[in-house]
């Protein structure tokens, strides 16, 4: 059975069924065993692959009694995983029964992340009520003979006055003694007190005496008065009670009193029209918006500010409701909502999904409010005068594909920061910044530099701290950056802009586009798990299949992060079918061996990382095409690679807990994909043609950027690439950023900032320039040291700029200096040091591996990486890159 033939999942796209298959585990369950009984916690929910299963009630004499009879593609357990009660009934295996069992964290994932199946379990559970209708009927005619029995032993006033109370939620003395004009009424209240103790309840609310009907009694009674009184005078009650409410400032009762009875849109006037709000406390607000919990979504969604009522309640007593309900109104957004609406429905939905952990859903929808409060602001004429509903959806579908990772993203970012934005640490980044440039802009040169290069230098500082302590993003500053120095004069315009007139910068731009393409087509997914099948099923079998699909695919992919993100849940996938417990040794060697191999071998090819192409745009006339970077890096890709598995292997030896997986497990992952689509045949020829051309460059002689923009323009003439995806795949901040990156090394140079800090460290290295065995390693410790304080692009760029002109001096090839600087700028020794790391631990819900675990890795990271160029030294002075 394939998971696109289960109702369920009928919404889902293939890569989605795919790895929801890898979450799920497949059993067996013999005949006549018992999966579940009534009563039971619900921790899992169950699709039956193949067999029968019987589901049974219990009746109060402790006999079954036979539900129905579930079949292949059919889903049972789903409801105690919804409500959080304990089973309704009993589930028996009628035969020998495969079963696919989905656990709680993959079911509330689920169904948060895809509104189909949300729907599809509303669709279900309305058909499990239905199959229970006849015995509620039945239930409830014994319990009308009951009250009427009960009733018709009372005098007829205290009957009226009690059938007049099944309608209001309870009242004071005081109200009957004003709406009944007498006294008689309380006297057989207090007189029949032991009569209709089953259908009267007399208490005390806050020290004022209180009647109201038992609940239990409540529908059958109302329904009584109805039929005896008619709905005229009951509509006549209702005013009244809600007018008398009103005037006692007990606003809650007069809006309780209308829906009691589902008056809902009076009771919605009530709301709006009728209560100051601002008189009331919050607890008095959250009650009074609480009571709207059932009203009818059509009529919710017409009263703007019941609906948000509603909600801000539900942010503090119940955020699972109010998630689904600001969901179904997002469903139905261009049908009842205006513009501004829309921008606070998508806050509450932001809310909501913080409040309940899904950080991928806040950002989601975070960015949908800010997307609709600007295009709202910029053009609000244009958007009256188009089909708002299908412009929302097609903004719908491109915040969601912008945003499928994006929390896991978040989450190492935030992780990642060497100090936490809070209003501290932003004060004193300003203080610095306002100093820096002080001295910089006023004080003597430093010997070497002249005024201009001082102001640069104070400059440059400023956007360092505000880079590491994230004040705003990154590409705002380095744009900031840029204005400060033609505003400040110290560069001609053309040299601000330089960056983005660069042939690196529209390398990297193709590069991106192409990466774009495989990411959303899915085909990484696909061929890495074709990649795994290769393998023996064994722990090192797929240890073994992670490292060598990820030599294989690096070069496709220049995104670090996304390679990772990708690997990572495969990994457990294949953790979890060898029935490895979380942070186990067998988890942690699997996880981490794909951390490794997705994300850090990206330096050893020049496709690998688009922060591999910034490097080189950095150093003037360096030029080495695909062919030649490999072949440099070959022996130092063989240690790097070959010590890390080695010491995974080692480190994390699963002992008797180890199991073979079954293959069936990717064979139905890539069933449920199926064919390649017209889209990944197309992606896969140009990134195979465009990887080969970068190959072959030294035969051709045809620049690899005219290569890779061709790549680039077959995508989209066939319409693999199109608008959305070009403005949503391509991360264009990073490209604003790398534009300035590059001006940064051409005005450092110009103003003579590199001279100077070649001087700096060449300096600090002096003593080990004698030897290319002691230098190469001691430019690896200080990139080590360097990323304590300064990460990612940053400190790559600070780090080639300022070194590249010792080659000269040292008597190294460029490239060189610069495969040092990036082989070891992402070091792990504390978390927030490494992106890719953060993103592999995040990826697999922190599930896969433990920060100990992977502290070990990262000493073994930073020796093997050492090791690596030292022991490439003969190689390269054999080919010439050392002197």
């Amino acid at each position: 059975m394939l998971l696109q033939n289960v109702a369920m999942f009928e919404g889902l796209s293939t890569v989605e069924q795919a790895r929801l298959f890898g979450s799920m585990e497949k059993i067996t369950v013999e005949a006549g065993t018992v999966i579940f009984n009534i009563g039971d916690a619900g921790d899992a929910m169950y699709i039956i692959n193949r067999g029968e299963v019987e589901l049974f009630a219990s009746t109060e004499e402790g006999e079954r009694h036979l539900l129905t009879i579930l079949k292949e593609g059919e889903v049972f357990g789903e409801m105690a995983l919804l409500t959080g009660n304990p089973r309704s009934a009993s589930a028996i295996a009628a035969s020998t029964v495969d079963l696919f069992k989905m656990g709680t964290d993959t079911f509330s994932q689920l169904i948060l992340e895809n509104n189909t199946i949300s729907t599809y379990l509303s669709r279900l559970l309305c058909q499990r009520l239905a199959q229970t209708n006849s015995s509620l009927q039945r239930s409830k005619d014994s319990q009308v003979k009951q009250v009427l029995e009960e009733l018709s032993t009372l005098p007829e006033l205290l009957q009226n006055t009690i059938l007049m109370l099944s309608l209001l939620p309870g009242v004071s003395p005081s109200f009957l003694t004003d709406y009944f004009k007498q006294d008689a009424a309380i006297q057989q209240i207090y007189q029949y007190k032991s009569i209709y103790k089953e259908l009267l309840v007399h208490e005390y609310e806050a020290g004022v005496e209180w009647f109201y009907v038992d609940p239990a009694a409540r529908l059958v009674l109302r329904d009584m008065y109805a039929s005896r009184f008619g709905s005229s005078q009951k509509e006549g009650v209702l005013d009244a009670a809600a007018a008398y409410f009103l005037a006692q400032k007990q606003f809650r009762y007069a809006v309780q009193t209308y829906i009691q009875n589902e008056e809902w849109e009076k009771a919605c006037a009530v709301v709006e029209g009728e209560v100051d709000w601002d008189t009331l406390s919050v607890e008095e607000k959250e009650a009074s918006g609480l009571l709207f919990a059932t009203c009818p979504k059509d009529v919710l969604f017409c009263h703007e500010t019941v609906l948000f009522l509603l909600l801000e309640a539900q942010t503090r007593s119940n955020p699972a409701a109010g998630f689904s309900l600001v969901e179904d109104a997002l469903e139905n957004i261009h049908l009842y909502f205006s513009d501004q609406q829309a921008t606070r429905l998508y806050e509450y939905a932001a809310a909501f999904s913080k409040k309940l952990g899904y950080q991928q859903k806040a950002l989601e929808y975070l960015n949908m409010a800010y997307s609709f409060a600007s295009e709202l602001t910029e053009s609000s004429s244009r958007r009256q005068k188009t089909n708002q509903g299908e412009g929302q959806d097609r903004e719908y579908a491109l915040s969601k594909l912008n945003f499928e990772n994006m929390w896991r993203l978040a989450r190492a970012e935030k992780a990642g920061q060497l100090f936490n934005k809070n209003g501290l640490s932003i004060l004193f980044t300003i203080l610095f910044s306002c100093l820096c440039l002080g001295y910089f802009s006023q004080a003597e040169p430093f010997p070497g530099l002249s005024h201009k290069g001082m102001l640069f230098v104070g400059l440059s500082l400023t956007a360092m701290a505000f880079w590491i302590v994230n004040v705003i993003p990154d590409y705002i500053v380095a744009l900031l950056l840029a204005m400060s120095w033609s505003l400040t004069g110290l560069v001609e315009m053309d040299t601000v802009l330089s960056g983005f007139s660069n042939p690196v910068w529209l390398y990297m731009m193709g590069i991106l586009a192409l990466g774009a393409a495989i990411s959303h087509s899915g085909l990484l997914y696909r061929l890495s798990l074709h990649m795994l099948k290769l393998f023996p099923k064994s722990y090192r079998g797929q240890m073994v299949g992670l490292m060598v699909s990820g030599i294989v695919f690096n070069p496709l992919l220049p995104s670090s992060s996304a390679k990772v993100v990708l690997a990572s849940p495969i990994a457990l996938s294949i953790s979890e079918a060898m029935g490895f417990a979380n942070r186990s040794k067998g988890s942690a060697g699997l996880g981490l061996t794909a951390m490794v191999s997705y994300g850090y071998l990206s330096p050893f090819f020049l496709t690998a990382s688009s922060l591999n192409v910034l490097a080189m745009g950095l150093i003037p006339h360096l030029s080495v095409s695909w062919g030649q970077w490999f072949w440099y890096a070959l022996p130092a890709f063989l240690v790097f690679t070959v010590g890390m598995f080695m010491a995974n292997l080692f480190l994390f030896r699963p002992g008797s807990e180890e199991k073979a997986m079954s293959a069936a497990m990717l064979d139905e992952q890539l069933t449920i994909l199926g064919s390649l689509t017209k889209e990944e045949k197309i992606t896969l020829w140009t990134m195979t043609g465009t990887i080969g051309m970068l190959m072959l460059e030294s035969l051709h002689h045809i620049e690899s950027v005219w290569i890779m923009l061709t790549g680039f323009s077959v995508l989209v003439i066939t319409g693999v690439l199109d608008s959305r995806t070009l403005k949503s795949g391509i991360d264009w901040p990073f490209m604003l950023f790398n534009g300035v990156a590059l001006a940064f090394a051409t005005v450092a140079f110009k103003l003579g900032v590199v001279k100077w800090l070649t001087g700096l460290f060449a300096h600090f290295l002096e003593p080990f320039t004698g030897s290319p065995y002691l230098f190469i390693p001691a430019v690896a410790v200080t990139v080590f040291l360097v990323t304590f304080i300064v990460r990612d692009d940053p400190a790559v760029i600070l780090l080639v700029i300022s070194l590249a002109p010792l080659c000269e001096q040292v008597g190294i090839h460029p490239w060189l200096l610069l495969f040092v600087i990036l082989l070891t700028s992402d070091p792990f020794f504390f978390t927030y040091q490494s992106p890719s790391y953060l993103l592999a631990y995040y990826s697999t819900e922190e599930r896969a591996f433990s920060h100990r675990q992977g502290q070990k890795v990262a000493i073994c990271y930073a020796l093997f990486a050492v090791l690596a160029v030292v022991v490439s030294i003969p190689f390269w002075q054999w080919i010439g890159l050392i002197r």
